[in-house]
């Protein structure tokens, strides 16, 4: 296997494999199937170097198994050094260490990079997903409930983010850091798209626990019902906005 920067040579592979996603998965929110031709701007935008650039994991034959890619958080200025990553791998490669090459590269090739914050989206669920990216310094800030309506279901989206360069991170060549925490992955889902190199005991972690020990419980629990003040019938206020630390949660349009 290669992990290489990627080549206009390699849309259709790159295209084979993401079709799939669309097709098949709630991994990627698109519902209508693409074309090489659909792809080529988004490649020429990938293809510079800069904040925004395009891996792919090759074999010996030249055939694509995986792609990853740093890519506009928003369009608005000031997102600009706000990269989000992507990682996705050909059904038949998964459980090989594509997903850990992939972004190990990318991370690396981005490390100089004009970029404050990486940010990642995990549609749920998807603990191999969380795995990876947990693996990779990835904390969990929040989870959208019901955002995406797609194979007839909605959908919980997690988001996760971490900078650009880690603080634990001793050797430059690698931004795939571990730790015993973050190393472990959940059982095998439904959507184990995205390859990791879980431990073999992360098949006892829930999902649900993976996100459980960063998220402010404001995140895991659903606003408490307004109660009847005692004496007069008149109701109390519902609870004000959970504090992290002394730093308020705010929450803006962007």
């Amino acid at each position: 296997m290669h992990v290489r920067p990627g080549r206009e040579r390699d849309l259709p592979g790159i295209v084979v494999i993401y079709n799939h996603y669309v097709r098949r998965s709630p991994a990627s929110f698109e519902v209508l199937a693409v074309g090489v031709e659909d792809r080529r701007d988004w490649f020429e935008a990938h293809a510079q170097g800069g904040r925004h650039q395009l891996w792919v994991a090759a074999d010996d034959r030249g055939r694509i198994l995986g792609w990853a890619t740093t890519s506009p958080f928003r369009p608005r200025a000031a997102y600009a050094t706000t990269v989000e990553s992507s990682v996705y791998c050909r059904t038949d490669s998964l459980h090989r260490g594509l997903g850990t090459a992939l972004y190990s590269a990318l991370f690396h090739a981005i490390r100089d990079e004009d970029i404050e914050r990486i940010v990642a989206a995990v549609t749920l669920p998807n603990p191999a997903s969380i795995g990876l990216h947990r693996s990779f310094g990835f904390r969990p800030v929040g989870v959208f409930t019901r955002v995406g309506r797609k194979l007839g279901r909605y959908w919980d989206v997690a988001w996760f983010e971490r900078p650009r360069v880690l603080p634990s991170v001793r050797n430059a060549s690698t931004e795939g850091v571990r730790t015993p925490a973050a190393s472990r992955s959940g059982p095998p889902g439904r959507h184990r798209d995205i390859d990791d190199d879980a431990a073999p005991d992360a098949e006892r972690e829930t999902e649900r626990e993976l996100l459980d020990d960063r998220l402010p419980d404001s995140f895991l629990r659903e606003e408490p019902e307004p109660t009847r003040a005692r004496g007069r019938g008149r109701r109390e206020a519902p609870a004000r906005p959970s504090t992290l630390g002394r730093r308020t949660v705010r929450i803006g349009t962007g």
